[in-house]
């Protein structure tokens, strides 16, 4: 599946393992659900396959950036500044430069983004979703 190419991608990315505090042992991206007791920020990771693109393979790429604590110092900006690097790294319309062995990426889009607040953790929540057509090689 092509989620798996992006998000290695994604973990090779310097300036993002750093925002999100990863290391050699825990990359801090998870498919579908995080381990218990992660500490936050980290990401977990999801995709749709199909799409309307009769000419193109299409998904849709779903990354949920999990952030701190409401109140603890700079917790919106972190999230936000992880956000803004998942935009600059993946919303590239057809502007590709994405390394992939397996997929042609023709296009990558970030098609919404919404802020939320977890009431059972007072966490701060960003939802990216980015539609990816491409063609496998």
């Amino acid at each position: 599946m092509i989620e798996y190419d992006l998000i290695d991608y994604l973990k090779k990315d310097i300036i993002l393992k750093n925002l999100i505090g990863a290391t050699a042992s825990d990359f801090k991206m998870y498919a579908v659900r995080a381990p218990q007791n992660t500490v936050v920020p980290f990401i977990v990771y999801d995709s749709v396959v199909g799409g309307l693109d009769e000419t193109l393979d299409e998904d849709r790429i779903q990354l949920t950036i999990v952030g701190d604590i409401i109140g603890s110092n700079g917790a919106k900006k972190k999230a936000t500044d992880i956000r803004d690097r998942l935009k600059t790294i993946l919303d590239l319309q057809d502007k590709i430069y994405i390394p992939s062995l397996n997929y042609k990426i023709y296009y990558s889009k970030l098609t919404s983004s919404d802020e939320i607040v977890d009431d059972n953790t007072d966490r701060f929540i960003e939802v990216m979703h980015f539609n990816i057509k491409y063609k496998t090689i």
